[in-house]
């Protein structure tokens, strides 16, 4: 593993890490009364929307496919990667090649940056 792949992947590890703290932080302050002043929730709450933004920026920075018709390595449009369904168990996900223009299940692979 490369660098700076693996300066990559401790990145979303942290970003992950600093949502799943704040979203509990969140959900306690906001189900529980512990006497904690209004501009607790109104700090913690953009908090969480940042973090959960910076974690979809990292996973859609990080993500690069191979169409199963045609074996173009690409990087999906944020739209269609947004937009599309994942299967977790395969590493796939059903985006459209831009070379053969087909939308189909395509195979998730290492980062690489397409100019």
């Amino acid at each position: 593993m490369s660098k700076q792949r693996q300066r990559l992947v401790l990145l979303c590890g942290l970003l992950q890490f600093f949502i799943a703290i704040t979203l509990c932080v969140l959900l306690l302050v906001l189900t529980t009364d512990y006497g904690l002043p209004t501009w607790v929730h109104w700090i913690n709450l953009p908090l969480a929307v940042a973090s959960t933004c910076l974690l979809v920026a990292s996973m859609y920075g990080t993500s690069s496919y191979i169409c199963c018709e045609c074996g173009e390595k690409f990087n999906p449009t944020f739209k269609d990667w947004s937009t599309s369904i994942k299967n977790s168990t395969k590493a796939t996900r059903r985006v459209t090649c831009p070379k053969c223009k087909k939308r189909q299940w395509s195979k998730h692979t290492a980062f690489t940056k397409e100019n």
